[in-house]
């Protein structure tokens, strides 16, 4: 037996949130439905507190949507919800998503601010042999919902997966049947005040942010799954990590499996619309023909930020065609104190992991570290390549590094490594290490 939700919205009344629980075994279905309020988080599913959410064989949720803003439609705001367009998750307990018998789906979901699929903060979320793919954060409203008509998008971070506060993420499976974090879209938004630096449509995949410094917020790719085809508008193409761990295979682990992340756009700026709510956005028919407008994206597959941030790329690991669009660091950008381990031995594939094949339009077509003159970024390269990538822009003295640009007192270090076949359109083909960087 499984589980289908689909078609709801959160926002039906401002004074509480809609919430069905599906239970470990069974059938829950809601669809069709219609609604024409604000106000509301998990347009799915919203569950809070120490209960657990199963979501086993072959469950759906999907085509459900977040609304945020007063219940009046009078204002637009994050304290208004709009958080988790299919699942709306916290406190510390556990969520189950698919099991050893069959997959489950969390598709076509659309969240008004941030978690376009899933919102989590302090619980445990275990994706296994699942899909997530085709969500939205920084959805636009609808058509027909009042004073807000006029806000065109607001802006939201996460487009597949929203994770702080502590909470942990697993995303794998066994062999050949791992999961897939796919076509999944953080928009920027074009009213939106930003609250940080990096403001909204970061993270398409993946957004991970800890802010408590204590328990780290952490996200784990690995057991042949992927995070693969998502776009940001701003940073992160792929993952967004801010201070927290991202785990591409186990660090330890040698057996765990490859964790994946490719093909994903950093800088999109795909202009995405939502005609009708909810419905299904089809992201993988955009074309995405412009940089973004406000100054580009960085880190096509990864933007790595903070003291406390840490990325690791283990024993078989690829990082591979990514794109960071009128932006730094194709493959990996890290600033400001990350951490970015990339793990293996060198004796080739299996156990061997790659930053391959990606591209810059700026500087750092694998990897682009700097510092903010504090906190210094750090790369080790560990018994792994740097292969076929490009830094392709030779204007304004970009196109520096099409393996590694390294500047601002920021380190790399190359142990058992390979840097070859990468192309500068300026200076370093290989490595560009700035006068301040080592």
């Amino acid at each position: 037996s499984y589980a289908y939700v689909n078609e709801n919205i959160a926002g039906a009344d401002a004074n509480h949130d809609m919430a069905a629980v599906m239970p470990p075994m069974g059938r829950v279905c809601l669809e069709a439905i219609t609604f024409d309020n604000y106000g509301g988080n998990g347009g799915g599913i919203a569950n809070t507190g120490s209960s657990d959410l199963y979501a086993f064989y072959g469950s759906v949720i999907g085509s459900n949507d977040a609304r945020g803003g007063s219940g009046d439609g009078t204002t637009p705001g994050r304290a208004y919800g709009g958080t988790g367009g299919g699942i709306h998750k916290s406190g510390a307990s556990f969520v189950y998503i698919g099991d050893y018998n069959l997959g489950s789906y969390v598709r076509y979901n659309e969240a008004t601010y941030d978690g376009g699929g899933i919102f989590n903060t302090g619980s445990d979320v275990d994706i296994y042999y699942s899909f997530i793919y085709n969500n939205v954060a920084g959805a636009n409203l609808p058509e027909g919902m009042g004073v807000l008509d006029t806000i065109l998008e607001f802006g939201g971070n996460g487009g597949g997966i929203y994770n702080v506060n502590g909470g942990t993420v697993d995303i794998y499976g066994y062999y050949d049947y791992g999961s897939v974090v796919s076509y999944n879209y953080a928009v920027s938004g074009t009213r939106t005040v930003a609250t940080d630096a990096q403001g909204y449509g970061n993270g398409g995949g993946v957004f991970n942010r800890d802010t408590t410094g204590v328990a780290g917020s952490r996200v784990s790719v690995y057991g042949y799954s992927s995070i693969e085809y998502n776009y940001a508008d701003r940073h992160g193409g792929g993952v967004f990590n801010d201070n927290g761990n991202f785990y591409q295979g186990r660090p330890g682990q040698a057996y765990a499996g490859w964790g994946d992340v490719s093909n994903n756009i950093a800088g999109a700026d795909a202009n995405y619309n939502v005609t009708a709510s909810p419905g299904s956005p089809a992201i993988e028919n955009i074309s995405f023909a412009n940089f973004a407008t406000d100054g580009g994206g960085n880190g096509g597959g990864v933007f790595n930020i903070g003291t406390e941030a840490d990325h690791y790329i283990g024993h078989g690991s690829w990082l591979y065609y990514n794109d960071a669009r009128g932006g730094n660091g194709g493959g990996i950008f890290n600033a400001n104190g990350g951490d970015v381990v990339i793990d293996g031995t060198p004796t080739g594939y299996p156990y061997t992991s790659y930053v391959y094949g990606n591209e810059a339009t700026y500087d750092g077509g694998g990897i682009f570290n700097t510092s903010n003159g504090i906190n210094y970024g750090q790369v080790l390269v560990n018994g792994s390549q740097v292969h076929c990538n490009n830094a392709i822009d030779n204007l304004d003295n970009n196109g520096n590094g099409g393996g590694i640009f390294n500047e601002a007192d920021a380190d790399v270090a190359l142990t058992s490594a390979t840097i070859q076949f990468n192309e500068a359109n300026r200076h370093g083909g290989g490595i560009y290490n700035t006068d301040d960087g080592s």
